[in-house]
């Protein structure tokens, strides 16, 4: 008896047809619909400025903040890329 259940159930899942995604409803997610402009900054380099995995980066009013965990430090850049 509780096979026949279990097989009712899954019949009856099955013959739902459910969408996953509706295709009318997307919304365009490019790079350009959520960035205006894009400005590259190339950061200040020398021997105490080097970073490898970036955790997070904070931004500022005045300065980048970087935190790495691949060197356990904080740097600081400010607008003009100076270490």
């Amino acid at each position: 008896m509780l096979i026949g259940w279990l097989i009712g159930i899954l019949g009856t899942v099955r013959a739902q047809s459910i969408p996953v995604l509706d295709p009318s409803k997307s919304v365009d997610t490019g790079f350009s619909s959520i960035f205006g402009e894009i400005e590259i900054i190339p950061l200040e380099t020398n021997r105490a400025s080097v970073f490898g995995i970036v955790k997070q980066l904070l931004v500022t009013d005045n300065c980048f903040i970087i935190l790495d965990t691949d060197t356990d430090a904080i740097l600081f850049f400010d607008k003009k890329a100076g270490f």
